[in-house]
């Protein structure tokens, strides 16, 4: 991940997004994309590919509510303001925390992490449970994955565009042999014609496990539908444009064993390399 020499500036201005959030500031509410994936108890679940995962929930939803898909969200906003610079990914700060807890002998890892824009955020968190040691394979695990922005319900009608940002999440195939490891890579979005509606196409890409640095295939949603109000939706994927103009946008997603949130910007201005 690239360094960021202004990353407490940066920091400062989350704080000041994240304040702004939580009172409810602003001519538009903040809206939440959110899900659950893992082994996770009686809470609204269908089974996937062997974990168990939440449908997708959205609306004007902010860290302090609570909601029945997930356990973090009233806690969520102290979650976020614990974690610590961890770079930057196509300079979108990502910060994370790490906590080993030993309660009569036996270990549980929490990890916290995420990213944020001028308009939004994302935010994975992730209890693995019984685990030897830090990063170590669990024997079971939760994770909850959040996108959370400013929307201005609006479709551009005329050209194209594209984003450019970071992806953070965690592998959740038992048979990979990277079961609960934190992921880290690049999230870009290309808007081919916004007069057709199906002409969104999503990548994550660069993709990485932090603990070896192995790599992992791309993820693609070709010709997704954006709808009037800028949001978007296909197979394990949800999120929604964030800002005036659609300057960012962010999402959520389990797919091909990993759930993690994205974000991306218009404001980086050249597209990845890869």
């Amino acid at each position: 991940m690239q360094n960021m020499p202004n990353w407490w500036h940066r920091r400062h201005s989350f704080e000041n997004l994240l304040g702004s959030i939580l009172s409810g500031r602003g001519s538009n509410q903040p809206h939440t994309y959110l899900r659950a994936v893992g082994d996770i108890g009686s809470r609204a679940q269908i089974t996937n590919d062997g974990p168990h995962r939440t449908r997708v929930h959205s609306g004007f939803i902010k860290p302090g509510d609570s909601n029945q898909y997930v356990t973090r969200l009233p806690t969520l906003a102290d979650d976020i303001r614990s974690t610590e610079d961890a770079g930057a990914i196509l300079f979108i700060p990502v910060a994370m925390h790490h906590d080993l807890s030993d309660a009569n002998g036996v270990k549980n890892e929490t990890t916290l992490f995420g990213g944020w824009m001028d308009h939004g955020f994302f935010f994975v968190t992730n209890e693995a449970r019984d685990v030897e040691h830090a990063g170590a394979f669990p024997t079971n695990m939760e994770t909850e994955v959040y996108s959370t922005g400013y929307a201005y319900y609006n479709r551009p009608t005329s050209g194209n565009a594209w984003w450019w940002g970071a992806m953070v999440g965690v592998d959740h195939d038992k048979d990979g042999g990277r079961y609960g490891r934190s992921v880290v890579g690049k999230s870009y979005m290309h808007f081919e014609d916004f007069s057709d509606p199906n002409s969104l196409n999503i990548a994550l890409i660069n993709m990485i496990d932090t603990t070896e640095g192995r790599d992992y295939p791309d993820i693609v949603w070709n010709d997704v539908f954006v709808n009037d109000t800028g949001h978007f939706i296909k197979g394990g994927m949800a999120g929604a444009f964030h800002g005036p103009d659609n300057e960012e946008a962010s999402g959520v997603f389990y797919e091909d064993g990993i759930a993690g949130a994205f974000g991306a910007s218009r404001a980086i201005g050249a597209a990845p390399d890869g």
